[in-house]
This record gives C-alpha cells, sequence and structure tokens, in this order.
C-alpha cells in the first residue's frame, strides 16, 4: 500500500531507541481516553478492510498508535507540529508512520485518507474551521472526519475556574453540540452522530463527507 505524500517522515535512523519515561498523570489519563475513543471510532467509523487512518494533531500519538492495531485499519498515520511529541511517539511505537505537518496546511494529496480524526486538538486552536476544511479536504468522498472535544455539560464544566492553571490550560476551552456543529457547518459534511466518553468528559461528532 502507497503511503500518503507528505513534507517530512521522521524515521530512527538505525540503532536503538531509548526506552520511554514512565509515564505520569497526564500520560496515564490521556491513554485511558484514547483507549475508550479508539474502541467507539473502531465499531463507528472503520468501515471495511485495509482503511487508510489520519490522526491530525496527534501529539505523543498514543491513539494512532491504538488504531494502528484495529481490525479493518491498514495503515495509521499520525501528524504533528511538534518533534517533541513524534520523538516520544517514535520512541513508544517504532513502527507508526509519523509526519511533521501543519493542521492548517496538511501536507497530502486531496482525498487520501478513509478517516481522519483527532481528539482534544481544536479547543486549543482559534481559527477551527481552517482546520475542519484541511481535514476535509484530505478524507475520500464517503470517508469520515472525527473531531472530540472536552465537554461543556461533563466534569470539565469547572474549566473557567481553572482557567489558568496547568489543568485548565491542558483542558483548553469547552464545547457542546451546539457549537461544534456551527464550526462544522458548511465544511463539506454531514454529522451522522455524536458521542460522549470517559464519563463525559469528552463528546465528539462523527461526519460523512459527500
Amino acid at each position: 500500500m502507497d503511503r500518503p505524500n507528505a513534507s517530512e517522515e521522521i524515521r530512527t535512523g538505525g540503532g536503538e531507541l531509548p526506552a520511554p519515561g514512565k509515564p505520569g498523570f497526564f500520560e496515564k489519563l490521556r491513554g485511558k481516553v484514547n483507549r475508550q475513543l479508539v474502541d467507539w471510532l473502531a465499531k463507528n467509523a472503520v468501515l471495511g478492510g485495509g482503511a487508510i487512518v489520519l490522526e491530525a494533531g496527534s501529539g505523543p500519538a498514543d491513539g494512532a498508535s491504538l488504531i494502528a492495531a484495529t481490525p479493518g485499519v491498514g495503515l495509521s498515520v499520525a501528524l504533528d507540529l511538534s518533534m517533541e511529541n513524534l520523538r516520544t511517539a517514535r520512541q513508544r511505537d517504532p513502527k507508526l508512520v509519523l509526519i511533521r505537518g501543519d493542521l492548517f496546511r496538511l501536507p497530502f494529496k486531496p482525498g487520501v485518507f478513509d478517516l481522519v480524526w483527532n481528539n482534544s486538538t481544536l479547543e486549543h486552536i482559534n481559527e477551527k474551521r481552517r482546520v475542519i476544511y484541511e481535514m476535509v479536504h484530505v478524507t475520500k468522498s464517503g470517508g469520515r472526519i472525527f473531531v472530540g472535544l472536552p465537554y461543556t455539560r461533563g466534569p470539565l464544566m469547572i474549566q473557567p475556574w481553572i482557567a489558568n492553571t496547568r489543568l485548565g490550560k491542558k483542558i483548553g476551552h469547552l464545547f457542546d453540540e451546539q457549537s461544534l456543529a456551527i464550526d462544522l457547518e458548511g465544511t463539506g459534511i454531514t454529522i451522522e452522530k455524536f458521542t460522549t466518553f470517559f464519563y463525559k468528559a469528552f463528546f465528539g461528532c462523527l461526519a460523512r463527507k459527500g
């Protein structure tokens, strides 16, 4: 299977990789969130065999590694702008395809992916619609887009009171179905379903292109 074109792929360069450090609180939490989300995506968004999947704004790409092992996925690609995140991902998963790239200009041809997704990414970005347009642009006709965000109606509703703390900054802005639907409107996709996960701390929208 051909890999998507990309501006830069992070490679191991041979030799043994250093062992990953012991995961901290946020890393363990992220792992649990991603496990629940990937299980849901496997049932609802990975349709057919040999799917090509992109996690756009992957961070250390835990989710991309999990979805790579999902039945029906032929190739899982993780894209992030941070070299530190990509190095962390490479240490954890030497086989994962990693791309350094900008969410505002995804370095792929149009219509490459069957599923383009991210979670806990867009709440830190002001121009969310630009990113959504890019995600749609690189998705095949009939393919799926998934966006996950912290949920206004869940336990993270305390965020406005802790916005300036380390935890508050990690959480970012909160959203609900209506506010996300406004950002998705007119981007060339049809909303299929909303879901909540991880004790309703997060919610997401699955949409279909074309």
